[in-house]
C-alpha cells in the first residue's frame, strides 16, 4: 500500500487530495492524472486514486464533459471505500463547481456528520451556499456573479441585463432608447464590458496573492 501511496502522492494534486498540505491543485494537470492512472492500474480497490483523478478533472475543467467524468471517479471511490472523507468532501466539490448547490449542501452535510478534517471546510462552503441562494439570482451569469465577494461597475452592467432584463423593459417602455443602446453594435458592447470584467477579475486575482 505504501508504493501505493508513493505514486499518489507524487502529483501536486493528489498531495492536497490524501491531505499532504499542497495549494497548487491542478497545476500539473497531466502529472496528475498520470499518477492516479499509475496507481489505479496498481490496484483497482484504491480508493483515494479515484477520487485523486476525479478532482484533477473537476479542477481543470478541460471541455464541457468534466462534470460527468469526475463523477465517474469521485462515486467509484466511494463504492469501494463508502467512509472515504477525501471521496465525499471532493464530491461536494465538484457538485459545487458546477453549480449544482442542493447536492453539494448535500454532500458538505454528510461529511460534517462524519466529524473529519474536511468538516470545518464543508461548513463555510455550506455558508457560502446559504449566502449565494439568499440573493436568488434567475440565470448562470447572474449565479457566476452572486459567487464573488465583491462585485464591479462591469457586474452590475451584465446583471442589469441579464437578471432585470434591460433589454425587454427598454423596448416596452421606452423605444428610442431601446434603438439608441441596442442597435447592431450592443452585442460589440457587450463583449467589451464581459472582457473588462475578466480583466478586472484577473487584477484581483493577482492582488489577492
Amino acid at each position: 500500500m505504501k508504493y501505493y501511496w508513493s505514486l499518489v502522492s507524487g502529483s501536486s494534486l493528489a498531495s492536497e487530495v490524501l491531505g499532504l498540505g499542497s495549494e497548487r491543485v491542478g497545476v500539473n494537470y497531466k502529472s496528475d492524472l498520470r499518477h492516479a492512472k499509475k496507481a489505479i492500474k496498481k490496484d483497482r480497490s484504491f480508493a483515494d486514486a479515484y477520487t485523486a483523478q476525479g478532482y484533477a478533472i473537476a479542477s481543470r475543467k478541460h471541455d464541457d464533459k468534466w462534470f460527468e467524468e469526475s463523477l465517474v471517479y469521485l462515486e467509484k471511490a466511494l463504492s469501494i471505500d463508502n467512509d472515504n472523507e477525501r471521496a465525499l468532501f471532493y464530491l461536494a466539490e465538484c457538485y459545487f463547481e458546477a453549480h449544482k448547490y442542493e447536492q453539494a449542501l448535500e454532500y458538505f452535510t454528510k461529511t460534517i456528520e462524519r466529524n473529519c478534517s474536511y468538516a470545518e471546510r464543508s461548513d463555510k462552503r455550506i455558508a457560502f451556499v446559504k449566502k449565494i441562494a439568499k440573493a436568488e439570482p434567475l440565470t448562470d451569469k447572474g449565479w457566476e456573479i452572486a459567487e464573488k465577494d465583491n462585485i464591479n461597475r462591469a457586474d452590475l452592467c451584465i446583471l442589469l441585463i441579464e437578471e432585470l432584463k434591460l433589454k425587454n423593459l427598454l423596448h416596452r417602455y421606452r423605444p428610442e432608447q431601446f434603438a439608441k443602446l441596442f442597435d447592431k453594435d450592443f452585442s460589440i458592447r457587450m463583449k467589451n464590458v464581459k472582457v473588462k470584467s475578466e480583466i478586472d477579475n484577473n487584477k484581483s486575482l493577482q492582488v489577492g496573492r
